[in-house]
């Protein structure tokens, strides 16, 4: 390329890239849109081929990634510093434990088993950071805590309906070769298209009750092809979660006959898959529905070697590197390949591997510890909205890694709200009317309208 070229190009993308951080700054509901789609705009790149090499090779969607990424926690820094006086409250004990867990994991990147690896994650983890800090200040005004919930909506919607019209347009991508032809839509994985569906859930129902009859028509129309296709994914661990998951809104709201009809509904769909047995939930290493695919194994290794270095860990998101070990390494077999891209396929064994046993621990206490608070407030449909997505991120967790970094789609939203209940915990203690559920709740319906 030319020098001046690619000078003017640089340019270019300086100047978008200013334009949209102001952007984000100015209406930081802007922000929260592009959160949520950064991990899609990776996921759209990965090639859908079965030759598992592709793993360890850096597609435009990665920068995409971190790009967006980088923009959304410029926004957070310079709305933090321009909103400081407005709003001049401390940030809150939780987000120091998430501090903390950031800089262990910044930290792991001088001893990683791929120092490069862990250093852009774990960049791209501060960079997030910064955006939740700057999401803690924007939701310090009551008014803007519905935006944060009709733009996750609005993501939410944009994504579902290119992956659901996917097959339409881009039918090589939207079905998983390495996968046995699983419904993967514009994802990477089928078991991405699921759990990104499966937070979907929840987050529809939220606006389905804020909605006019034909809207409330529209939500209803496109639910049914989600579930048609949340189904061919055959992603086994997301189906199941977001029956429990969902389940809990009605708990939080203790509305039991409502409870109960889903526990019904779950008893009903567990017994016709018994009885129907269909291929799509089956793998070819498993003779059973439950099956869990080599996971065991992964997990008994990956504890082996978690015990040889309890303290400070491997390196932050490692992953599958650790298996290069030669006790474990099997160039044959995807999963014990030793490569940084393989998930463990349980995200706190993902934490323990990367940072040792101070970051899981600084890891669990920074993302309950506001949940946790959280309860004592008012059940209103914003509450049973959190706690639902936050059961399935926890139950999800523990056969996918979903939740410890912002490369998930229901890491990202999970962590905002996160800042949500964080924020509103942070207001109750400071005895602050504006900020208590129903007031919230009211502005939600009102912006709706």
């Amino acid at each position: 390329m030319d020098p001046m070229n690619g000078l003017l190009m640089a340019a270019t993308v300086a100047i978008a890239a200013l334009a949209l951080v102001t952007l984000a700054v100015r209406k930081y509901e802007t922000a929260v849109f592009l959160a949520v789609l950064s991990p899609w705009v990776s996921a759209v790149f990965v090639p859908n081929i079965a030759d598992l090499s592709v793993l360890e090779e850096t597609t435009l969607g990665s920068y995409l990634r971190i790009g967006v990424i980088a923009l959304v926690g410029g926004a957070g820094v310079l709305f933090c510093i321009l909103n400081r006086r407005r709003s001049p409250a401390a940030f809150p004990f939780h987000s120091l434990l998430f501090c903390g867990y950031v800089i262990l994991a910044v930290i792991s990147s001088f001893y990683s088993l791929d120092p490069r690896y862990t250093a852009i994650r774990s960049a791209t983890l501060t960079l997030f950071f910064f955006f939740l800090l700057g999401l803690h200040q924007w939701l310090s005004f009551p008014e803007h805590r519905p935006r944060l919930l009709q733009s996750i909506f609005f993501a939410c919607l944009f994504c579902t309906l290119i992956n659901v019209l996917s097959p339409v347009f881009a039918p090589e991508k939207a079905w998983s070769v390495e996968a046995g032809n699983r419904f993967q839509g514009l994802w990477g994985h089928p078991n991405q298209m699921g759990a990104f569906l499966m937070i979907c859930y929840p987050v529809f129902y939220w606006r389905w009750k804020r909605s006019s009859l034909r809207g409330r028509f529209g939500i209803a129309a496109l639910t049914l092809p989600m579930v048609f296709f949340h189904v061919l994914t055959g992603s086994r661990t997301s189906m199941l979660t977001a029956i429990l998951g969902f389940s809990v809104w009605f708990l939080v709201q203790r509305k039991g006959l409502r409870l109960t009809l889903v526990a019904a509904a779950m008893g009903l769909a567990l017994l016709l898959v018994l009885i129907l047995r269909p291929p799509i939930l089956y793998r070819e290493t498993d003779r059973s529905v439950v099956g869990l695919t080599g996971r065991p194994e992964i997990w008994a290794a990956a504890l082996t070697l978690a015990a040889e270095k309890p303290f400070r860990g491997y390196g932050y998101e490692v992953g599958g590197k650790i298996f290069e070990d030669p006790r474990f390494y099997d160039k044959n077999l995807g999963l014990w390949i030793g490569s940084a891209r393989v998930s463990l396929h349980n995200g706190y064994l993902a934490v323990l591997i990367g940072v040792g046993v101070p970051g899981l621990l600084l890891f669990l206490a920074a993302l309950l510890w506001p949940f946790l608070r959280y309860r004592r407030v008012p059940p209103t449909d914003e509450k049973a909205l959190v706690f639902s997505v936050l059961a399935m991120g926890l139950i999800a967790n523990t056969t996918e890694s979903i939740v410890g970094s912002p490369a998930a789609v229901t890491s990202v939203i999970l962590w905002m709200l996160w800042a949500l209940a964080g924020r509103q915990v942070t207001d109750a203690r400071n005895d602050r009317p504006a900020s208590k559920g129903p007031l919230a709740e009211s502005a939600s319906r009102g912006f709706s309208r």
